[in-house]
């Protein structure tokens, strides 16, 4: 990461808010339009070209493509990109559910019933399933969203571009495996795929942020029932399946996002 000692540079979370016709050229593709299916590449690459030069004309030193090219939310995405995964109703989560519940869904339900439309939740029927080896299929889509960054770069100021991508252990957390052996196949296999994403990006000569909202928030779902060696667990094979899907990639090319912490305020007590 480029450093600075003249002033403290300024980036953010990667994903920003979509352009209001570029959101509706995303409803129509959903909806099956072939016109905004045909106009979306255009479109994708106008919409990013924009958003970079926005960051940059407010002085934002760090900057990235806004997470436009990503076909659902933050996590979601990658399944687009992955093999292996199948959506099925009748299974898992009480009366429908597509999110397992946390303590600040209980608290907050208004909230997120507002906020699972803007994530795609609201709609979604059924979960997710592994059902056969997992592989990274994304190859042609990561290639067509560093290539939009990189035009947006041409005409821009900026000390350095940034590209998200979801960390192993937030890679659909409540997916039913029924072809690995155990967990940590699963999750080692999810990691292995996503390490070609991970270099396409550094490799490409961005910073690789990693998102990882699951790790924290898994705290609070899991304990109680279960216990805070239960919790750690879990979040050290995650860790162990993140560090594996960084394999070659140098440490200084990336930076790593934990959010929704502030449900998980007892994480930084615990002790092994």
């Amino acid at each position: 990461m480029k450093r600075s000692v003249a002033r403290i540079l300024t980036t953010h979370v990667g994903s920003l808010i979509r352009p209001p016709e570029f959101a509706a050229l995303l409803k129509a593709m959903d909806a099956g339009d072939s016109a905004a299916a045909r106009n979306y590449p255009d479109r994708l690459r106008e919409a990013v070209v924009k958003i970079v030069r926005e960051q940059a004309s407010i002085n934002i030193d760090v900057v990235s493509d806004g997470e436009f090219g990503k076909s659902a939310s933050w996590s979601r995405y990658i399944l687009d990109r992955l093999t292996g995964f199948e959506q099925r109703t009748g299974f898992g989560l009480a009366s429908g559910e597509v999110v397992a519940k946390g303590r600040d869904r209980e608290r907050l339900p208004e909230f997120y019933a507002e906020y699972d439309k803007t994530q795609g939740f609201a709609g979604m029927k059924g979960n997710w399933v592994c059902v056969s080896p997992i592989t990274y299929r994304g190859q042609e889509v990561i290639r067509r969203d560093i290539d939009n960054l990189k035009v947006a770069l041409r005409d821009v100021e900026a000390t350095e571009a940034f590209m998200p991508a979801v960390a192993p252990g937030s890679v659909v957390p409540d997916c039913l495996n029924e072809h690995y052996q155990n967990d940590r196949d699963f999750i080692f296999a999810i990691a292995d795929a996503l390490n070609e994403e991970y270099r396409a990006i550094a490799q490409a000569g961005f910073l690789l942020q990693v998102d990882d909202a699951h790790l924290p928030i898994m705290y609070e779902r899991m304990v109680p029932p279960w216990t805070i060696k239960d919790y750690l667990a879990w979040a050290d094979l995650r860790i162990e399946a993140l560090n594996r899907a960084l394999s070659g990639i140098p440490e200084d090319r990336v930076r790593y996002q934990l959010c929704w912490v502030a449900g998980t305020r007892l994480i930084p007590q615990i002790s092994r």
